[in-house]
């Protein structure tokens, strides 16, 4: 498939999904792996891309992105993006399981930040119910949801996106 075309497909795909293109991130508190509460919006929106993950140790799908998603965090961290992972517990979609996300973070070496929650609370963040994992939110630099990604996704997907993202295709696919 020509480069352009890819771009073209990728594009449409992410910005379509929103649905709610444009649409601000809730106030919505997640315990991290300590115990701490933090609201989302300490990650969102400060002038970088924020991808936020909503995964499972237990999800095999989940479990294959993961060195894609940090290696991603870790070229964009200090520049132009960041990776947030919300754990919740598979095949229940209830509340993460704060054991088996430690246990994984710690053997995969993971540099993202991780919070917990459950299929309402990541719902919430998304703006749509949750209907599968791993699923992937792309908020704007200045803090708007612009898309979403049911499934796997790779680098280099991450990076296309960013490049090529145009505001102005917005409205658009608001009206689809």
């Amino acid at each position: 498939m020509p480069p352009s075309l890819k771009i073209s497909l990728l594009s449409f795909l992410l910005v379509f999904l929103a649905e709610s293109s444009q649409a601000e991130a809730p106030d919505v508190a997640l315990e991290d792996l300590n115990g701490n509460y933090h609201s989302i919006s300490e990650y969102i929106g400060h002038g970088k891309w924020t991808l936020v993950n909503i995964w499972s140790p237990t999800c095999i799908q989940c479990v294959v992105e993961m060195p894609d998603l940090n290696k991603f965090h870790l070229k964009h961290r200090d520049t132009d993006a960041t990776v947030l992972g919300i754990t919740i517990d598979y095949p229940s979609f209830k509340y993460g399981k704060k054991k088996l996300a430690t246990a994984f973070i710690k053997k995969h070496d993971i540099s993202f930040p991780i919070l917990m929650g459950d299929q309402e609370l990541a719902s919430k963040v998304g703006g749509k119910h949750l209907k599968a994992i791993p699923t992937t939110y792309f908020f704007h630099p200045d803090g708007k949801l612009v898309a979403r990604w049911p499934g796997m996704v790779k680098k280099e997907d991450l990076e296309e996106f960013i490049q090529v993202y145009e505001p102005e295709s917005d409205d658009w696919f608001q009206q689809q």
